[in-house]
């Protein structure tokens, strides 16, 4: 098996020793399959980032006896989203 990084780099070397094998493989498809699960990933990065920092004030805001219900209801949105 081989790295996917691997493949990226050597896109041109991997479909050549695929059809020299008679092998059948859609690299630009898997390729197009990374590139999105790598924006998934950054996106869900940045979720859970946001997330953390919003733990974060709502710890200070209980500690400061304020209200916290709209950021738990935000929290509550954000990671709806992280989970999908």
């Amino acid at each position: 098996m081989l790295d996917i990084k691997f493949i990226r780099e050597n896109i041109d070397k991997v479909k050549k020793s695929i059809k020299d094998r008679g092998m059948k493989a859609d690299v630009d498809r898997l390729l197009k399959l990374d590139e999105e699960r790598r924006k998934m990933l950054t996106e869900v990065e940045k979720l859970k980032h946001i997330h953390n920092e919003a733990s974060d004030e709502i710890a200070r805001l209980k500690s400061e006896k304020k209200d916290i219900k709209s950021k738990i209801a935000e929290m509550k949105t954000l990671s709806h989203k992280i989970k999908k």
